[in-house]
C-alpha cells in the first residue's frame, strides 16, 4: 500500500480551510455497496453517558453506513490499496465491515457532487449554511433489521456534510447503537459525536468514536482494529 503524498501548498490551505476534512471533492461514485459480509450479532457499544463498554443484547444485523466523497484534484484524500484508489472514509468503512461482518451501504446525494474542488468548498458551506438536507440517491432497505450502526464521514468545515443529516433523519435510529467514524485533516472529530447525539435522541450514540488523519491513513487496519477490541469485537 502507497500512500499518495503529491499536494500543492494551495491545495493543502485550501484543504485545511475546508475543515481538513480528507475527502472534499467528487471523484467518481461507485454507488452504494452490496451487504460485504455475515450479519453480525451480539455486537458490542459503548454507554454514551457512562462510556462504560457493554455487549449488545440485539439479535439484529450490523451496519457501515458512510459517505465518501475522494477529491480527484488533491491526492491527501485518497488511499492506494492493493492498486484500487479508495476514498479515505470509504477505505475505513470497508475495513470495519471486513472485520465485523458487517453489511456495507455507502450514502450517496441524489444530485452529486462537483467534481471542482473550490466549487465543492463552496458549496458545502453554503449547505450548512442553509442547514440543507440534500436528497439520497437511495436509502438502506429494511433498516430495522440493524440493531448496530457504523456511521462514517469525512468533517467539512467543522462539521458533517449535511447529507449525514440527510440519512439520520430519513431512518429511525431508534433503540439502535450508533458508533461514528471519521477521517480529518487536523480538526479531528469537530464535535460530530454531539451533533449526532442531539440528531439521535432515541439511540445509543457511543462516544469512544474513531477519528484518523488523513496524513495516517496507512495505519487504518491496526487503528481499526484496536479501536473495535477496546468497544468489545
Amino acid at each position: 500500500m502507497m500512500r499518495k503524498t503529491a499536494v500543492t501548498l494551495l491545495a493543502a490551505a485550501s484543504l485545511f480551510v475546508f475543515a481538513g476534512c480528507g475527502e472534499t471533492s467528487g471523484g467518481s461514485s461507485t454507488g452504494n455497496d452490496s451487504s460485504s459480509g455475515s450479519a453480525s450479532s451480539g455486537s458490542a457499544s459503548q454507554n454514551a453517558t457512562t462510556g462504560e463498554t457493554v455487549a449488545g443484547s440485539g439479535d439484529g444485523k450490523t451496519l457501515v453506513a458512510y459517505f465518501s466523497l475522494p477529491d480527484s484534484e488533491t491526492d491527501d484524500s485518497t488511499v492506494t490499496v492493493d492498486g484500487e484508489n479508495l476514498g479515505n472514509v470509504q477505505y475505513m468503512a470497508m475495513t470495519i465491515a471486513d472485520s465485523t461482518g458487517a453489511d456495507l451501504f455507502r450514502i450517496e446525494p441524489a444530485t452529486p457532487y462537483t467534481t471542482d474542488h473550490d466549487a465543492l468548498t463552496e458549496v458545502a458551506l453554503q449547505e450548512q449554511r442553509d442547514n440543507a438536507r440534500p436528497e439520497l440517491a437511495a436509502n438502506v432497505e429494511n433498516f430495522d433489521q440493524y440493531d448496530t450502526v457504523f456511521l462514517g464521514y469525512p468533517i467539512w468545515w467543522s462539521d458533517m456534510p449535511q447529507i449525514l443529516y440527510t440519512f439520520m433523519e430519513s431512518n429511525d435510529f431508534a433503540g439502535k447503537t450508533v458508533i461514528p467514524f471519521s477521517s480529518h485533516g487536523g480538526s479531528g472529530l469537530a464535535g460530530t459525536v454531539e451533533s449526532i447525539t442531539r440528531t439521535l435522541p432515541d439511540a445509543t450514540v457511543v462516544e469512544n468514536a474513531l477519528s484518523i488523519s488523513r496524513n495516517d491513513m496507512e495505519s487504518t487496519p491496526d487503528r481499526v482494529s484496536a479501536w473495535l477490541q477496546e468497544l468489545g469485537y
